[in-house]
């Protein structure tokens, strides 16, 4: 196991060191470093990964700063999981090959991943008014020791809480300079389909739904980091902090005191979906987004939110009706580990939307009726302050596309979250 884990050390560091040679570098000077592009290892058990990116007219500042933070850093993680493997298999005793000690594994670098992601040194560069370089470094978290496998889940906790509070571990968490982010969209056309199922009630009866307007849909679920540049430009308080108690599950559901979007029982890294978000602080959100962009943002319609579900299909789910198939598509309660998990990181439905079903319910505009009121259109009703949710969450079962579930529209769950519209049409 150690010779596979050498050789892929070796091929990570051959590889960083080929790249620098055969690509011309810029010889930029970034405190405290040198800029060279690849990937290496420094002493205390740290990695940095350095890559520079060439951006075209049609891309701003804060897209290529996004991506270019994306490729190192997902190269730094991919080069730590090397000596991560190594740390968890000698103190737990625990070998990648045993069936056994493969959950725990994967369970303990979804952990590290996140830690690493949210709390990373980034060291930028704008080399030219179209190419920005970074360097990302961050420390290879070692597992606690003297610890028993049984109590790997004590020790994620243990040590995400040491290297959060941790200043001397911490470094500098980057922050994007712009004041927003604008989530990424994929345009939906007009066309028509048959919304409900037959397999839950409240979703009958199966009645057809004309989309007279092409619309952009959040290609992800609104994330904390996106709703994290809301609360901090606006001073926003949200229903749950006014309140002081967000919705969980412990034996059985209730309003427990200090959870909120950004202090949950589990840990949650900021490119995972933003929760204990009720259906006003939603529509605040997109109303400032709106006014920041002067695009009009708002929340789906229900109609809207099924029609993108289905993707033109006609099954349970737009990938079929087979349940065993919906853990590739879904986080849902048979894989999520009782949390949420980074956008995007399931298969995206046929019209490349991600997470539709699973790892949180979403928001959509409308006040919740039975189907015999609902309008035919892709227009929404609003008169009462019950709303309606789609697509299930990390806590359920699998989901059909077409059922629906009903809260107050102050409502919080750390199982809620939303993503966004956009209208063709500008504000």
């Amino acid at each position: 196991m150690f010779k596979t884990l050498y050789a892929i050390t070796f091929t990570l560091l051959f590889t960083a060191c080929s790249n620098t040679n055969e690509t011309p570098q810029p010889q930029v000077k970034v405190s405290p470093t040198i800029f060279h592009e690849g990937v290496k290892f420094l002493e205390d058990d740290r990695v940095q990964s350095s890559f520079c990116y060439a951006y075209g007219l049609d891309e701003g500042k804060l897209s290529a700063r996004n991506k270019v933070k994306e490729i190192a850093l997902r190269q730094a993680i991919e080069a730590s999981s090397v000596k991560i493997m190594s740390m968890f298999e000698s103190s737990e005793k625990c070998e990648s090959s045993q069936p056994s000690c493969q959950t725990q594994i994967k369970s303990y670098f979804q952990q590290v991943s996140n830690s690493f992601y949210n709390n990373v040194t980034l060291n930028y560069q704008d080399l030219s008014t179209s190419k920005v370089c970074v360097i990302a470094t961050g420390q290879v978290i070692k597992i606690l020791p003297k610890e028993k496998t049984k109590k790997s889940h004590r020790i994620i906790d243990l040590m995400n809480k040491n290297f959060l509070n941790n200043p001397k571990e911490l470094g500098e968490i980057f922050e994007d300079m712009d004041t927003y982010i604008r989530p990424a969209t994929v345009e939906i056309k007009s066309g028509q389909y048959r919304m409900g199922t037959l397999l839950k009630k409240n979703s009958q009866p199966l009645h057809t739904i004309l989309i007279e307007n092409d619309f952009h849909i959040g290609k992800y679920e609104v994330t904390k980091a996106e709703f994290k540049l809301f609360i901090k430009d606006t001073g926003y308080v949200t229903d749950a902090k006014k309140d002081g108690t967000c919705m969980v599950y412990d034996m059985k559901h209730i309003n427990k005191k200090g959870i909120t979007w950004d202090n949950l029982p589990f840990y949650q890294g900021d490119n995972e979906p933003v929760v204990c978000v009720s259906y006003n602080d939603a529509r605040n959100y997109v109303k400032w987004l709106s006014h920041k962009t002067q695009d009009n943002y708002r929340l789906p319609t229900e109609a809207e939110w099924e029609y993108v579900g289905r993707a033109g299909t006609d099954t349970t789910w737009s990938f079929g009706n087979e349940k065993n198939t919906y853990k590739e598509y879904a986080w849902y309660a048979s894989n999520s580990g009782k949390q949420t998990h980074p956008i995007g990181t399931k298969k995206s439905n046929p019209w490349g939307i991600y997470d539709m079903s699973g790892n949180v319910w979403e928001w959509c505009e409308d006040s919740y009726m039975t189907y015999k009121s609902t309008p035919r259109d892709a227009t929404a009703l609003t008169s009462s302050h019950v709303k309606v949710l789609r697509g299930g969450a990390w806590m359920t079962k699998s989901t059909p596309i077409g059922s629906r579930w009903a809260k107050s529209s102050n409502n919080r769950y750390y199982g809620i979250g939303f993503r966004i519209v956009k209208d063709a049409k500008k504000l």
